[in-house]
């Protein structure tokens, strides 16, 4: 049986085109992390500092820490 099991995107973009890792050109890499709504629930800079984010149910930001 010939099922798929897994793809992997050499770019780093979940499905919904939204980047989840980018590493700039002299080698620093970007994190970040998306709910199913396709809102950003953190971001990780190269020194491994994260913002989180919390959204409201119509997805306005309430709290960023």
């Amino acid at each position: 049986m010939n099922r798929l099991i897994e793809t992997r995107d050499p770019l780093k973009y979940r499905h919904w085109a939204l980047p989840v890792e980018v590493t700039d050109g002299v080698g620093r890499t970007y994190r970040s992390n998306y709910d199913a709504q396709g809102n950003l629930l953190w971001e990780e800079d190269p020194l491994g500092r994260k913002k989180h984010y919390q959204y409201d149910p119509e997805g306005w930001v309430v709290r960023m820490t």
